[in-house]
């Protein structure tokens, strides 16, 4: 119904959306009303607006799983005209990334001025967070949404944070996650930083994961092999595989496959000699 009265003569679509509301007023499921509550809201008058807006707010704040509550508050929250009001719904979110995804997700459907208020807010939550690798996630996440000298100083300071984390795998991960996002010449400074932290980690097998995961980032292919050949994971040689000429890529997907084959556990071995198939052409 929501749907078709945006089509209607004026008279047409108060009457249609009014009966779409007794609708969502009925459903027992919290969730379902608060979703449809949220769809209703902004098609209404502003003070109409307001009061289905907090019925909606009513309906998920008693949601009993976190992960369902807190995608309902988000997209309640992106229906506030205001910024404040945004911020302010979001702050009820108790999870800290998810809160932080919410303000980025809400960023973005308002205008520039009332997004800034809203990113503030976001940064806010992620300075807090005490744990440094989801920190660094959380600045990654935030510097995703931004442009030029906005995005960087937040990747300056994720990347600040990251070369502060002692454990080598986590450090490896965080530096992982920021390279991507940086320039070229710094992307290769911190890439490099990353692959000397994963040489150093102890355990054989994270080291391994370290290394694979650092591999497909490099920028030539001939680079990127050599890392996940010293990594010895498959899954790097088969990421990298597509980036070669056909009859090295045909050598690589080959030693990705021996790779496969020599996992132990069976279902661990399927998945991966499925991962590997298609890029066999």
């Amino acid at each position: 119904m929501t749907e078709i009265a945006p089509r209607l003569q004026e008279n047409q679509k108060k009457i249609m959306l009014e009966e779409a509301l007794a609708i969502a007023r009925e459903i027992e499921h919290k969730l379902l009303r608060a979703n449809a509550l949220a769809e209703i809201a902004p098609r209404l008058q502003d003070d109409r607006k307001r009061e289905v807006l907090e019925e909606a707010l009513a309906a998920a704040r008693e949601i009993e799983g976190e992960p369902e509550r807190v995608h309902a508050l988000a997209e309640i929250a992106a229906k506030f005209k205001h910024a404040h009001e945004a911020l302010t719904v979001a702050q009820e979110i108790e999870d800290e990334m998810e809160r932080i995804h919410a303000l980025t997700e809400i960023a973005f459907k308002l205008q520039d001025d009332q997004k800034n208020v809203i990113l503030e807010g976001a940064l806010a939550v992620a300075r807090e967070i005490k744990d440094e690798s989801e920190r660094v996630h959380a600045l990654a996440e935030i510097a995703s949404k931004l442009q030029n000298d906005q995005k960087n100083a937040i990747l300056e300071g994720a990347l600040a944070v990251a070369r502060e984390i002692k454990d080598e795998r986590k450090r490896v991960h965080a530096l992982a996650e920021i390279a991507p996002r940086l320039l070229d010449n710094q992307k290769r400074e911190v890439l490099e930083e990353a692959l000397t932290a994963a040489r150093e980690i102890k355990n054989k097998w994270e080291s391994s994961s370290a290394l694979a995961e650092i591999a497909p980032q490099f920028q030539h292919a001939h680079e990127a092999l050599a890392v996940a050949r010293e990594s010895g994971n498959f899954s790097a040689l088969a990421k990298i595989a597509p980036r070669l000429q056909d009859d090295q890529k045909r050598k690589v997907l080959e030693e990705a496959m021996s790779l496969a084959r020599k996992i132990e556990h069976k279902w661990l071995r399927v998945r991966a000699l499925v991962e590997i198939a298609p890029k066999l052409r």
